[in-house]
Formats: C-alpha cells, sequence, structure tokens
C-alpha cells in the first residue's frame, strides 16, 4: 500500500488547527459566560431619576473641551450629541454623568480626517460599554464625508439582552444591538462590534494599520501599556492615540500613558474636565 506522506501531514495539520480553533472557542465562551448574567445590575430605576442626570450632564460646562473644539475647528451637533448620551452614558451612579470625551473624540477624528489623505480609516476602540464613543467616532466620519470602519471591543456582548442602568431600562432587556436601534445606520455603516478580551482581540485584529485608537477600557497598567503597545506597533506620524481618565484618581493609567507616549514618540495634549477627570489626544511624532 503506498502512503501520501505529504497529504497525510496537510491533513494532521489542517485537523489539528480546528482543533485548536475550537478550544480557543471554547475558551472564550467560557471566559465570557459570566458577561451574559446582567453584569450592570438587575434593577429598574425610575425614569424620571435618568432625566434629571441628563438634564445636569447637559447643562454642564467645560470650557477646555470647548477651547479644543475651537482649535480643531470641529464640534459635533449638540442636539444629536446629548441625545446620544441620555441613551448611553447618563446612568445612576455616585459620581455625576460626565461624557465630555465624546466631543474630544468627535473633534480629533474630523481634525485627523482635515489633515489626511487615507482612504479608509481604520479606527480601534477598547471599552465599548453601550457604544456611545464608537458612535461619535462614527459620526464625525460621516461629517467628514470618510470611509472607514471602526473596531470597538468590549466583554460585554452586543445580541443578548440584559439592564444597563439606562433609561431605556424601563421596556425591560435588550440588548445593545436593540439600544442603539436609532442608530442603527451609522453602526451598520461603520461599526463592528467585537466580544473578548482586549489584549487577546488586539493581536487578532487583520489590521495592518490603526489611524486612531481609543482606550476606556482596562484600568490597570499592564493592560494600559499593553493595549498601546499593540496599536503603536501598527501606527505612523500623524496617527492618533486617544485615552479616558488621565487624571489623579487613576495614577495607572497616567503612568501608563505616559509610558506609552514616551517609549513611541507621542506628544500629547491633555484637555481637562475637572480636577479628576482629562482626557489624552496623542499624536504620534516619528
Amino acid at each position: 500500500m503506498i502512503v501520501d506522506a505529504g497529504r497525510n501531514s496537510s491533513s494532521l495539520f489542517v485537523m489539528f488547527g480546528t482543533i485548536l480553533r475550537a478550544v480557543s472557542r471554547g475558551l472564550d465562551t467560557l471566559a465570557s459566560r459570566r458577561w451574559y448574567r446582567m453584569p450592570l445590575g438587575s434593577v429598574v430605576r425610575p425614569s424620571y431619576l435618568y432625566d434629571e442626570l441628563a438634564g445636569r450632564a447637559q447643562a454642564a460646562q467645560y470650557s477646555e473641551v470647548d477651547e479644543f473644539e475651537k482649535v480643531s475647528s470641529f464640534a459635533v451637533d449638540p442636539v444629536w450629541f446629548h441625545g446620544l448620551g441620555a441613551v448611553t452614558q447618563v446612568s445612576v451612579k455616585r459620581s455625576e454623568p460626565c461624557y465630555a470625551h465624546g466631543r474630544v473624540l468627535y473633534s480629533a477624528v474630523r481634525r485627523y480626517i482635515a489633515h489626511t489623505d487615507t482612504e479608509q480609516l481604520r479606527i480601534v476602540e477598547t471599552g465599548t460599554a453601550k457604544g456611545f464613543s464608537s458612535l461619535c467616532m462614527a459620526r464625525a466620519l460621516e461629517d467628514g464625508n470618510a470611509e472607514g470602519l471602526i473596531v470597538t471591543l468590549d466583554l460585554l456582548p452586543h445580541d443578548h439582552p440584559m439592564l444597563w442602568n439606562s433609561r431605556a431600562d424601563s421596556q425591560g432587556p435588550r440588548s445593545r444591538a436593540e439600544l442603539l436601534s436609532d442608530y442603527r445606520a451609522l453602526c451598520d455603516r461603520y461599526i463592528v462590534f467585537q466580544q473578548g478580551d482586549s489584549r487577546m482581540q488586539l493581536r487578532r485584529l487583520q489590521l495592518p494599520r490603526i489611524h486612531v485608537a481609543f482606550f476606556d477600557g482596562a484600568h490597570g497598567y499592564k493592560d494600559v501599556v499593553a493595549e498601546g503597545e499593540l496599536v503603536a506597533a501598527r501606527q505612523r506620524r500623524g496617527d492618533l492615540l486617544i485615552f479616558d481618565d488621565y487624571a489623579r484618581p487613576f495614577p495607572r493609567i497616567v503612568a501608563a500613558v505616559d509610558t506609552v507616549c514616551a517609549r513611541h514618540g507621542y506628544s500629547k495634549e491633555i484637555v481637562c474636565v475637572t480636577t479628576d477627570r482629562a482626557y489624552v489626544v496623542a499624536t504620534r511624532e516619528n
């Protein structure tokens, strides 16, 4: 009997690869199981609480964000912006709702579009939450008449019903996709919602270039540095890294951002909102 050793080895290799992928998917499913069990809470709060918080958030003034918009020459439509914020950013918690980072993201992406000839922008976000930040960047792409793709990563599933600590909870559990139904056109055109650990998913992304990245996921020093390093390796001069929570209550984030920027030659624009909250727009200089 003649045995085709090459074909046999090839078949074994394919079989082994299939088994590894199946095991990987199984481990991912097991690790993410907790995120299907009402991770944001199971209490439905009165709608008026969210309405009151939304009113205060809309009335808040942030002079440095105003200045960032002025310098960049771009500002998001406030009616659209606060409507999105009421759905995706207003939650009942100890601190007052603040979603000014959406204005910074919009202006930074619009400015990037205005100063680049890139035909297809590739944007990555860690920490999707309810989808607010991705939609702000998607609106920037639309308003800037730009084509692009936003890949947003989070441990929370996109299509599984849950409560979101949102005004929409009064209508019962719903998926993120359902929560964002009024913004479906933007989601369908620009955004890919991907579930999983950010570091693992960033390694798997088949994107040779990432023009803009926004980090708002893990808050540990090693996590932020690892995410920054993985993206910085796929950036060129003029590309952006944008970080949330660059402030006193998060010293590990501050240290991690400083480390990534120093290692890879990024300049930093720091936009302060309060004494306890600021954002960094870091630009690759080499």
